[in-house]
Order: structure tokens, then C-alpha cells, then sequence
């Protein structure tokens, strides 16, 4: 699988910036309504960053059962696949 993904270093830096501005405007010291405020403009993060090409490609073995295609459970990658696209896991 040939993937796109946001560089972390640049989504960390994107975020402490909307954390800071967050605080700078409100005065609000709370670093929990900080990460909310910054959490609650995640589609503007996404959007706003560049993409890049990931930096190895992935081979993922996936087999079909009952019309549906799955990550083949004996894959190197398919809990974390399944935590992250199958039951919304982010951190």
C-alpha cells in the first residue's frame, strides 16, 4: 500500500500554536480546554498541512469473507490497522 501522511513534527507544531493562540486570547490557563479547542479544529489541521508520500510502502495482506474485504488477522500490521481505521483509535 503506497500511502500519504501528515509529517508529526509539523502536526505537533500546528497544534501547540493553536493551544498558544488559544490561551494568549483567552487567558484561560487550563491546558485541558486548550487541547479541546485545538481538538475541536482538527478537519482545519488535516486541511490546512501538506502531505507526504510515507517513507516506506506497506504491504498489507488482506483476504475476503462474505463479500466484505479484511485485514488478514496473521499480518504484521493488522491490530494496529484494525485499532486505528476500524474503531476510530487515535492518539
Amino acid at each position: 500500500m503506497e500511502y500519504t501522511t501528515l509529517n508529526l513534527s509539523d502536526l505537533y507544531s500546528y497544534v501547540s500554536q493553536l493551544k498558544r493562540a488559544y490561551t494568549d486570547e483567552t487567558k484561560d490557563y487550563d491546558t485541558e480546554h486548550s487541547e479541546e479547542f485545538a481538538a475541536s479544529k482538527f478537519k482545519d489541521i488535516v486541511n490546512e498541512l501538506e502531505t507526504k508520500e510515507g517513507s516506506r510502502p506497506l504491504r498489507i495482506f488482506m483476504v475476503k469473507e462474505d463479500g466484505k474485504w479484511t485485514v488478514k488477522s496473521s499480518d504484521l500490521y493488522s491490530d494496529s490497522l484494525g485499532k486505528t481505521f476500524g474503531s476510530s483509535y487515535i492518539r
